[in-house]
């Protein structure tokens, strides 16, 4: 299928994309250490890849080790 998740490309375009591009972002993030139990991430977040795409908040829980 078309859809599936892929790590090659198999032809060198995929829904518009060249498989070959490098992609690129750039933003500023924030971690705490949750009692050692878990890690809060807070993400601000530019991709510069993605025309119609302005700056964009991103949060993440993350189990530390």
């Amino acid at each position: 299928k078309a859809n599936d998740p892929s790590f090659s490309c198999g032809s060198d375009e995929i829904a518009g994309f060249d498989c070959r591009e490098i992609v690129t972002s750039y933003g500023i993030a924030a971690r705490l250490n949750l009692l050692g139990f878990l890690i809060m991430e807070l993400d601000f977040v530019h991709p510069n890849n993605r025309p119609g795409k302005d700056w964009y908040f991103q949060f993440n829980l993350i189990q530390s080790f």
